[in-house]
């Protein structure tokens, strides 16, 4: 069986198949079912599920592999029984029975994103002496539950156990990362696909940008929510976000809903404005702003900025009005 359309409902509402349930599931008997593939083209879109994209209960050496699988309720890939499924200790080898045969998820210890590729390490138990093919996905965020989707697929990298189950994972894929959480899959010879591993955050070498705020509208080009659409779509080493304003000010942004989180290293830096300057004063205070962050026409549950990321610096704003933090 290979599934070849949208499954489920996208964040615009263009439906595929509406589905508040699992989007494939493979029960009883089903066995040697192939879901995507890792030649260009064969991957399919499961997500914005109900449930989980994919739930095996109790199938067995059924492949999922290339595919984009993300914004599910549940897992990515949920291996029966229902939730994340731990994997073995080495000394047990991998050979527990359930859906897909319980395979383990590699387990990954870091991830450096460079301009035109990205080295990922960690390792696998399972069972001894045996060739795995691993699948790496990047993710816009983690999964709650802490083992993440696959939203966009990388590559891909065989690993041979020894004879005590174990193989290091060191694979360098030449890919163009812009989503900083990484997650992995590995496909036993059978075909028996793991759920998704932890997410790991990986870092950048790439240098910034500076993305400019020239206009006090909501959106649109030039605007502050464009600037942080677009300092997160590029992972890099840290972005800055200047102000360019045309006019003497102070001049007001009030955002009709939330802004967008930031999720990747960012100074958002109003004293870039025309006429802004910093505080000089050791006791007291002297610097002048002139970029205003108002939420008095947002919801009443809206923050101002919401910082998600390590390595954000927020100065030379005025943040005023919300009703929920600023």
């Amino acid at each position: 069986v290979v599934i070849g359309n949208f499954i489920g409902t996208d964040a615009a509402g263009t439906t595929g198949i509406a589905n508040n349930s699992h989007g494939v599931v493979f029960s009883g008997n089903a066995k040697s079912n192939t879901i995507g593939g890792t030649a260009a083209g064969a991957g399919n879109l499961i997500a914005f599920n109900g449930a989980d994209g994919i739930f095996v209960n109790p199938g067995s050496n059924d492949t999922a592999r290339g595919n984009a699988i993300h914004s599910n309720t549940g897992l990515g890939i949920d291996l029966e029984p229902n939730g994340v499924t731990a994997n073995d200790p080495p000394a047990a080898k991998d050979s527990d029975t359930g859906g897909n045969n319980r395979q383990n998820f590699p387990v990954l210890t870091a991830a450096v994103a460079t301009a035109s590729d990205i080295t990922i390490q960690g390792a696998l138990a399972s069972a001894a002496t045996t060739t795995f093919d691993l699948d790496f996905f990047s993710n816009a965020a983690c999964d709650p539950t802490g083992n993440g989707e696959g939203q966009t697929y990388l590559g891909s990298a065989q690993v041979t156990t020894d004879a005590n189950g174990h193989a290091d994972i060191n694979a360098t894929l030449p890919a163009v990362v812009t989503a900083k959480f990484i997650t992995a899959t590995a496909t036993d010879p059978g075909g028996n696909t793991s759920e998704f591993s932890s997410c790991r955050a990986a870092t950048s070498t790439v240098p910034g940008l500076t993305f400019t705020v020239t206009i006090t509208a909501d959106s649109g080009a030039g605007s502050l929510r464009q600037a942080i659409l677009d300092a997160n779509a590029h992972f890099s080493v840290f972005d800055t976000i200047a102000f360019a304003i045309p006019g003497d000010g102070p001049h007001t942004i009030a955002p009709a809903t939330a802004l967008p989180a930031l999720t990747d290293p960012v100074t958002i830096n109003g004293y870039t404005q025309a006429g802004a300057s910093a505080n000089t004063l050791t006791d007291g205070f002297n610097a002048t702003i002139k970029i205003i962050l108002d939420g008095a026409t947002a919801p009443a549950s809206t923050d101002g900025l919401s910082l998600q990321s390590p390595g954000v610096t927020v100065q030379g704003l005025a943040i005023i009005n919300f009703r929920s933090d600023g």
